[in-house]
């Protein structure tokens, strides 16, 4: 991975992390960006890490964005301007929000940098479809969209199975190859359910688990993970996507998201062994 991200991605989750001391350690007194990005240098110059300003104004624009921190305006300098006797009214806020995406720690895909990482730094060529319904997800959930983020997230898992359904056709499993093609051919056409591509997909993977095909640290999660993952992301896009007075609370459009690099990296670990699996000569680990 380049170190230009890399070093994104520490600074973000370094400023979360300063983010979290300000909200568990009241002596630190920080009442104002000022305060806060003062605060933020020293960590930084502990860390010895490098400063980047873009990387880290845009991050805090970000956290404003989404309501996760709050400028209220407020000069301490021309003294305090709540009723006498009250507690001074801080220059910069963490929402409630705010503090629960901070105490969810490094899963929460509120520091988008870091959540794509996980993905990023696993996949050698992230499918282009599958990171645009992705980014759109996290904007949607981010922003409290959460019916638009389950629909997309629901989207990029359907992209996944369908890249399984392609390399599938490709390969020489049984009957489910052929079936996949005609899939795989009708994409551009009024779609087939993916349903019933997903059930080939599974079925056509559990064959080549049974046949000692597919590597068993694959094989064993095959049906502990690629199913239910993709039933639940695909049960919230459907309630999503139809009228209905069934809601999507922003814990259901998060946990979609919390359980979706896990999903990429478990298909890009099976693209990868049925890519293996094509090459002339190419014996697939079985441990």
């Amino acid at each position: 991975m380049a170190q230009g991200l890399s070093n994104t991605t520490d600074l973000t989750s370094l400023m979360d992390d300063a983010l979290r001391d300000v909200l568990r350690k009241p002596n630190l007194d920080v009442r104002t960006p000022n305060d806060f990005f003062r605060y933020l240098a020293r960590r930084v110059l502990d860390k010895n890490m490098k400063w980047d300003p873009s990387a880290i104004i845009e991050h805090w624009c970000w956290l404003q964005h989404t309501g996760a921190i709050g400028l209220t305006g407020v000069d301490i300098s021309r003294g305090n301007p709540s009723p006498s006797g009250t507690k001074l009214l801080p220059a910069v806020h963490i929402t409630a929000r705010g503090r629960k995406w901070l105490e969810s720690g490094e899963v929460s895909p509120h520091n988008p940098t870091r959540f794509y990482e996980r993905i990023l730094g696993a996949v050698a060529s992230p499918d282009e479809v599958v990171m645009a319904y992705l980014d759109e997800a996290v904007g949607a959930w981010a922003a409290g969209l959460n019916r638009a983020a389950a629909v997309m997230i629901g989207c990029a898992c359907e992209q996944l199975i369908l890249l399984l359904a392609e390399s599938l056709s490709k390969a020489s499993v049984h009957p489910y190859s052929e079936r996949l093609k005609k899939h795989v051919e009708k994409t551009a056409k009024p779609p087939t359910s993916i349903s019933t591509i997903f059930k080939d997909v599974r079925d056509a993977l559990l064959q080549l688990a049974g046949e000692k095909k597919l590597p068993h640290d694959i094989a064993d999660v095959l049906d502990r993970k690629l199913t239910p993952i993709f039933e639940h992301s695909r049960a919230l896009r459907n309630a999503s996507g139809h009228p209905t007075a069934g809601s999507i609370t922003d814990d259901d459009a998060e946990a979609a998201l919390i359980l979706f690099p896990g999903f990429y990296l478990l298909v890009n670990d099976v693209l990868r062994t049925l890519d293996e699996m094509k090459a002339p000569d190419t014996e697939i680990p079985t441990a």
